[in-house]
């Protein structure tokens, strides 16, 4: 092999720094007397329970009860209120774009209403809510739903939902977690007492899983002036006479006199004379500067195609 000139050809080489918040991972910012915003998460219909996942759950009925036209669903919060014949009931939460004959409605919810199911022996669930830091609590033989700080353990049964799709029923022996609209919120019903299950409309909660983040397959890159190990470029080559540019992908090919070659990629909006330049790229041409072994060498790794850029001195071979 050939050993590699320098000199003859004018090539420029240009790091364009990835931004940390393509991979969701902004610096966390703090503003002296501002409140903190609730959080909004998009959750859409589960049709079977996971232990460890955050849930919404809808309860209520189809507005029969005390001869309502209207169907009565609410979202079951994690505050109470004292109701008229149970000492503290689950505050309901306003929902709006319920559609239980849609397999994958999904809604808008608060993070604060959201319960974790936490694995209690032979199939048994607890619910636990992160923002109050409490698990729902009740009890057989009285109707009051509290928040506690130890677990109570329920058999979580997985059943027909009455309208469309699959719901939850949480009991213990014969009495369930139910919708009342008389104490306007969630407390806890003896079904034996009537010949009922979780069957029954007001036993019975839709439930939604928090929809899981598509993972980004592009980023918004600007120009560099210094290199820190630990993040991403995007390394941009070329020549100067032709003013022609491309970045350097981990894609090889066969060369004329390379046995491999680092593919170059064509960059829509890319502005040498910018040094404001921002550009959108797919994340395979980001490169990880990672530092090296001895002071000031640095190694480059494609986390895409999970390998390291690699030519030695006496070669024109890149691997």
């Amino acid at each position: 092999m050939r050993k590699r000139k320098t000199g003859a050809l004018a090539v420029l080489l240009v790091f364009m720094m990835a931004f940390a918040n393509i991979f969701g991972m902004m610096p966390a910012i703090s503003v002296a007397a501002q409140e903190e915003k609730q959080q909004e998460v998009t959750v859409e219909r589960a049709s079977e329970l996971v232990y460890g996942e955050q849930y919404l759950l809808v309860g209520g009925t189809a507005g029969k009860t005390s001869g309502s036209e209207d169907d009565l669903y609410a979202v079951v919060g994690a505050t109470t209120h004292s109701g008229s014949k149970a000492g503290s009931v689950l505050d309901k939460v306003e929902v709006s774009g319920l559609d239980f004959s849609d397999a994958e409605n999904q809604l808008t919810a608060q993070e604060t209403n959201l319960w974790t199911t936490v694995e209690g022996e032979n199939g048994t669930v607890a619910l636990y809510n992160k923002a109050s830091n409490k698990y729902m609590h009740f009890e057989s033989g009285n109707r009051a739903v509290t928040l506690t700080d130890e677990a109570t353990y329920y058999e979580a049964v997985l059943t027909d939902h009455h309208a469309a799709g699959k719901a939850l029923a949480f009991r213990l022996g014969t009495w369930y977690l139910n919708f009342s609209e008389s104490q306007n919120g969630f407390c806890a019903y003896d079904a034996s007492t009537y010949s009922q299950n979780e069957t029954k409309d007001t036993n019975q909660y839709a439930f939604y899983h928090v929809k899981k983040a598509e993972v980004s397959t592009t980023s918004t890159v600007t120009r560099a002036t210094a290199i820190t190990a630990g993040k991403k470029y995007m390394l941009v080559g070329g020549d100067s006479k032709s003013s022609t540019y491309q970045a350097v992908t981990a894609q090889t090919h066969a060369g004329s006199k390379v046995n491999s070659v680092l593919t170059g990629a064509e960059i829509a909006g890319l502005d040498l004379s910018d040094l404001s330049n921002e550009v959108t790229v797919s994340n395979e041409y980001l490169w990880t500067v990672k530092a090296g072994s001895t002071e000031g060498t640095v190694a480059l790794y494609n986390e895409v195609a999970g390998k390291y850029l690699n030519f030695a001195e006496e070669q024109d071979r890149l691997l």
